[in-house]
């Protein structure tokens, strides 16, 4: 079975186990079978053309031709780059990948031609405790993550700017984690383990729907 899946163009691409797979839509067969890490595949997104897994704390970018081949470009194998911490999501738009960790780290890097990390940002703000990342969404010029503890922020893609992250209106934020963010037309949504919350760019609540 697969752990996680992306599609480009008529590709479906799996992850099972050390092996991303993939297979043509258009007619179920599968044409190419790659030992890609040493480790399970945590997570998969897609990009242009390419295809990025990740393990537990490792950073992989493949290119794929029209028969699915894949080539490997770019793997953050080395401590710098490497998380510290396993990794829990990631989110790609163009060729801007973003990955958070439970090593409280955002980092960004550029996946097209000479794909490269581009910066590494502490969750730690004015020595507050927010939990680690958990999940994050790009939109627009900025990613925004969600936290271990119930905080929603945000930081500029090209600055590194940060937001300081904002408890959400949750009856006990820091007993709950943001599970999940995605972003439609300047509305974030989000949901944890006591509720689904909508809300705008700049915070302000538009609904939350607690579980009964």
């Amino acid at each position: 079975t697969f752990s996680s899946m992306a599609i480009v163009g008529r590709g479906l691409f799996g992850a099972t186990g050390k092996n991303i797979v993939a297979i043509d839509m258009q007619n179920g067969e599968v044409t190419t079978s790659v030992e890609a890490h040493d480790s399970p595949i945590k997570h998969m997104v897609t990009g242009t053309r390419k295809v990025i897994s990740a393990t537990e704390r490792e950073i992989k970018i493949w290119e794929f031709k029209n028969s699915f081949e894949l080539k490997k470009v770019f793997g953050a194998v080395g401590t710098t780059a490497r998380h510290s911490g396993d990794i829990t999501d990631m989110d790609i738009h163009g060729d801007t990948l973003v990955t958070v960790s439970r090593d409280k780290k955002i980092k960004i890097w550029y996946t097209g031609t000479e794909p490269r990390l581009l910066g590494t940002y502490s969750l730690d703000f004015n020595n507050i405790y927010h939990g680690y990342p958990t999940s994050v969404a790009i939109y627009g010029d900025r990613a925004y993550f969600g936290t271990s503890s119930g905080y929603i922020g945000d930081i500029n893609l090209t600055t590194g700017d940060k937001i300081d992250p904002i408890a959400m209106p949750l009856e006990d934020p820091y007993s709950m984690s943001i599970t999940d963010i995605v972003i439609k037309d300047g509305v974030i949504a989000y949901c944890c383990s006591e509720a689904v919350g909508l809300m705008k760019l700049n915070y302000e609540t538009i609904r939350l729907h607690s579980y009964d």
